[in-house]
């Protein structure tokens, strides 16, 4: 996978030009840490990832989701067409570039990075696909040493790491569903609905002008590059009545939620206060 440091080559902006990651390419082993190693770069700004991936490594795909979501950063399933590098270059200097959503795919892995994101964004005609997971077991064999390629469907430890994977970063049904049940030689390209109803998309990326060069510079109008995110969770406060047949009594039972933004797992803390029934 390729990392490229981009600024819109839009002249309009200047001279405040938005500014993103470009993700593309395969999602190799030791991708994670290129990956941690161009967030590192960015030092303490908060730019917008865009992602255009066929998949590939599930761990490292779950190691640079993660960081994403530790980062407080948003994703966005798009292709960026660098003017000072051609599309195919394995590797390409940080530069100017325009945002398209025209082709840009997510798939397999790629979905887990996108999961990521506290802001999680597709045009609206995505291209955001999943399959089973594969394990690929490369060895060498004989005198001959002749390589052969095993590849292994449906292991349990994967599956279940991928699954609470997804939980934590609030991404629920059906994506594992359609996962599980859709072998690795092909892929289910999930629908508008699909995305919606799992969350693993929360906004909708203009497919026009997904990096805006007037007005609110920034992806789809938000601006990403401001204030990091505070360290304290979010919190709300809910306090209902729990009535319980103890001698005419009745218990208070207040509960304290806490979030993060992007969702997942969400902790509770509850205390029990007495009272009259």
């Amino acid at each position: 996978m390729r990392f490229v440091r981009v600024v819109s080559a839009d002249p309009a902006c200047e001279p405040n030009c938005p500014e993103w990651l470009s993700a593309e390419g395969r999602i190799e082993p030791g991708s994670a840490p290129a990956f941690a190693e161009a967030i590192n770069r960015l030092g303490a700004r908060r730019l917008p990832i865009l992602i255009h991936s066929p998949g590939g490594s599930v761990t490292d795909a779950m190691a640079m989701g993660k960081l994403v979501r530790a980062k407080g950063l948003a994703v966005a399933v798009a292709r960026t067409l660098l003017r000072n590098c051609s599309e195919t270059a394995p590797r390409c200097p940080d530069g100017p570039g325009v945002a398209i959503t025209g082709g840009a795919i997510c798939a397999s892995a790629c979905a887990l990075v996108l999961a990521g994101g506290v802001d999680r964004l597709v045009g609206p005609v995505p291209l955001v696909g999943v399959h089973q997971i594969t394990t690929v077991v490369r060895e060498t064999e004989g005198l001959a040493h002749v390589m052969s390629t095993r590849k292994f469907y449906e292991q349990d430890w994967a599956d279940a790491a991928v699954r609470d994977y997804l939980t934590a970063m609030g991404v629920g049904d059906p994506v594992m569903a359609l996962l599980r049940k859709t072998p690795a030689a092909s892929v289910h390209w999930l629908s508008l609905a699909d995305l919606r109803a799992s969350r693993l998309a929360t906004l909708a990326l203009d497919a026009a002008e997904p990096i805006l060069t007037s007005g609110a510079n920034g992806l789809n109008a938000h601006a990403f590059d401001g204030d990091p995110p505070p360290s304290d969770p979010l919190q709300a406060r809910v306090a209902e009545p729990l009535a319980l047949p103890i001698k005419g009594r009745g218990v208070m039972l207040e509960i304290a939620f806490s979030y993060r933004r992007g969702g997942g797992a969400v902790e509770a803390d509850m205390t029990a206060r007495s009272g009259h029934a």
